[in-house]
């Protein structure tokens, strides 16, 4: 696997909705993995995460969330107990998300990295609709950044 260290795409604007997300992802996963307890940091999966059968009202797993709703967008920020992927997420977001939040503009690169995560838990819920599980991580926007870039710079290197 190849993880870029930089492009050689230069852009007109400060990536501030890249930074945010960044910032926020780091916080959060600060906050679970280093001031929760281990029970604590399991419980913040569950509470925030997607659970499939949940969500699909499959199964009636109730306590452990106060809207399955709200893991649809909270699963962006909350990771499981791997250091390397909120690491290499963060990489991949700094290196493309500047770029094409210099393209889009700030709200529609914002809309775009939602709906990107949207559009993964969906396509992760529907074949797997009875999951009990969390899903958590930002395993649709950070593809998505990543292909986009590539499509709409190709003649831009990334090392």
């Amino acid at each position: 696997m190849v993880i870029p260290l930089h492009d050689d795409n230069p852009t007109s604007t400060t990536p501030y909705v890249t930074y945010g997300i960044i910032v926020a992802c780091t916080l959060a996963y600060v906050w679970q993995h280093l001031l929760l307890s281990d029970p604590g940091a399991r419980e913040a999966l569950y509470a925030f995460g997607v659970v499939p059968a949940v969500l699909t009202a499959a199964s009636s797993c109730r306590g452990r969330r106060r809207d399955p709703a709200l893991g649809v967008g909270a699963h962006l920020h909350v990771h499981a107990r791997r250091v390397l992927a909120p690491r290499r997420q963060h990489a991949y977001l700094w290196i493309f998300g500047n770029n094409l939040e210099d393209a889009m503009g700030h709200v529609r690169y914002f809309l775009f990295y939602v709906l990107c995560g949207v559009g993964a838990v969906f396509a992760q819920v529907l074949p797997k609709s009875r999951l009990g599980d969390p899903m958590v991580g930002a395993s649709g926007p950070f593809p998505a950044c990543s292909a986009v870039t590539c499509c709409c710079f190709p003649a831009h290197a990334c090392c």
